[in-house]
C-alpha cells in the first residue's frame, strides 16, 4: 500500500506594502544597500584619473555595482519577477569579486563570501521570493 505524499507550499502574505523586504529579504536588501552606498561614496569622492592598478579595478567595480543596483532596486520596488535573477547575478559577481580580491593578495572576510553564496541559493530556492516578485 502506497500513499501519495503531497508537499505543502507555504503561502506568504505578499499584498502588504513591506512584502519586498519582509522576512529574510531584509538581509540581502541591507547587504546590497551598504554596497550601493559604498559605491556612491567612491564615485563622488575619488578621482579615477589618480588611480592605477587594483585601485582602479575597485573603482570600476563600484561604478558597475552602482548602475547594476539602480536597476535591481527599480525591479525590487516594482516587484518584478526578474529580481531573483538580478540578485543571483549580483551575489555571483560579488562572490567572484571576493575571490579575485583574495587571489590578488588582499584580505577579505570569508563571512562575506559565505553570505554571498548563501543568498544565491536563497534567491534560487525561496518560495517567499517566488510569491513576492511576480509582475
Amino acid at each position: 500500500m502506497t500513499e501519495s505524499v503531497e508537499q505543502e507550499i507555504p503561502v506568504f502574505e505578499t499584498d502588504h506594502r513591506y512584502a519586498p523586504i519582509a522576512g529574510w529579504l531584509i538581509v540581502p536588501a541591507l547587504f546590497s544597500l551598504f554596497s550601493f552606498l559604498g559605491a556612491i561614496i567612491m564615485i563622488l569622492f575619488i578621482n579615477p584619473t589618480k588611480l592605477a592598478g587594483f585601485d582602479l579595478a575597485i573603482y570600476s567595480m563600484d561604478v558597475f555595482f552602482f548602475i547594476y543596483l539602480l536597476v535591481t532596486y527599480f525591479c525590487w520596488f516594482k516587484r518584478k519577477k526578474v529580481l531573483s535573477y538580478l540578485m543571483i547575478g549580483y551575489f555571483s559577481i560579488t562572490a567572484t569579486w571576493f575571490i579575485v580580491t583574495y587571489a590578488s593578495g588582499y584580505g577579505i572576510s570569508m563571512i562575506n563570501l559565505a553570505m554571498a553564496v548563501v543568498w544565491i541559493f536563497y534567491f534560487f530556492r525561496s518560495e517567499r521570493v517566488k510569491q513576492t516578485f511576480v509582475k
